[in-house]
């Protein structure tokens, strides 16, 4: 905010003046004093009062009128709880925890125009501010999304000579943009990048073409998996005696394949464990043996979880949601 030099004279009917070149009664010109002042708002924000305090203090280009935003930001800066009490020579103090900025929660935004791309490149996101500033918000880059913010293919020079290098670059809730080279393994079949070195357990790589290193899609990941995982899958399917049964299935006695348009046909089965579960072929169209089974009921789905459980899976979650700055996942 800038404010009024009041020390200089205003004339009837005539405007303050802000800061500049004034001209004194003697016809002398200076530049006057001004006054600057940072506006903060602060609030606690709920959802009773989120609608009411954003259309009452956001008038600004940005933050937008955006309660869906605003929500996403309750509690950000500071909350009751960052605060603990120590204990020291007799006496009892509060002490405010150390503090990281983690950026706000997530919420959903996306463009709600058909040819907000094509706005975009025309510059009507800052010409248009009525309509498509308001209803592209993904196109027009006004929120941050959280993930990879960039992908390339590197050039020998860019890499330092190395060869097949790629460049992911991903960004947080506070705008900060981290980026990592990665080399692919080329004697892998593949139309996408594959890391030379193995993924960490948990660790995030998108899905780039390798012919020209951009991303395919915003939302397809290679994720590292725990060894352990792989193994607690292995010893149950052959404690359950579900790698006979899919023998069997792809094999002899396969599940029925039903006519185009029918949808994959299935069959219920008892494992070794005596729990249900549902076994399914695709339809005729795919033209394909492959079978798939799942639990029938939420006492073989808990006892899935838990051989998930055991084998971390909860490291792979981890990840994930960290790199793509989630609130809390589920795996069912």
């Amino acid at each position: 905010t800038m404010e009024c030099d009041y020390t200089v004279k205003r004339d009837e009917g005539k405007e303050w003046k802000h800061g500049g070149i004034i001209e004194d009664e003697d016809g002398q010109k200076r530049r006057s004093g001004m006054r600057l002042a940072a506006t903060v708002y602060i609030a606690d924000i709920n959802d009773v009062n989120v609608k009411d305090v954003a259309e009452r203090t956001l008038t600004q280009i940005f933050p937008m009128a955006d309660q869906n935003w605003l929500f996403a930001q309750r509690g950000r800066h500071w909350r009751v709880d960052d605060t603990v009490d120590e204990e020291g020579d007799g006496a009892q103090s509060t002490k405010k925890q150390q503090w990281v900025d983690k950026g706000r929660t997530r919420f959903k935004f996306g463009d709600d125009l058909e040819d907000c791309n094509i706005r975009a490149t025309k510059g009507m996101c800052e010409s248009d501010e009525d309509e498509t500033r308001k209803k592209c918000l993904k196109s027009c880059n006004i929120y941050i999304e959280d993930g990879p913010a960039s992908t390339k293919k590197l050039s020998l020079e860019e890499a330092g000579g190395d060869e097949a290098m790629y460049q992911v670059c991903t960004q947080n809730r506070t705008a900060v943009e981290t980026c990592r080279n990665y080399q692919d393994d080329t004697n892998v079949v593949s139309n996408f990048v594959v890391p030379k070195k193995k993924l960490e357990a948990g660790e995030m790589f998108p899905m780039i073409w390798r012919d020209n290193g951009s991303q395919t899609t915003p939302y397809a990941f290679q994720v590292g998996l725990p060894p352990e995982l792989t193994t607690e899958l292995l010893n149950y399917c052959d404690e359950l005696g579900m790698i006979d049964l899919f023998r069997d299935f792809v094999g002899e006695h396969p599940i029925e394949s039903l006519p185009t348009g029918q949808g994959p046909n299935g069959e219920f089965v008892t494992l070794a464990d005596g729990n249900r579960w549902y076994a399914q072929r695709p339809e005729a169209k795919w033209m394909s043996n492959m079978h798939w089974i799942g639990p029938a009921d939420e006492e073989t789905h808990e006892e899935y979880i838990k051989v998930l459980a055991k084998g971390n899976l909860d490291v792979v979650l981890d990840g994930i949601g960290k790199y793509l700055g989630l609130d809390s996942l589920v795996a069912y």
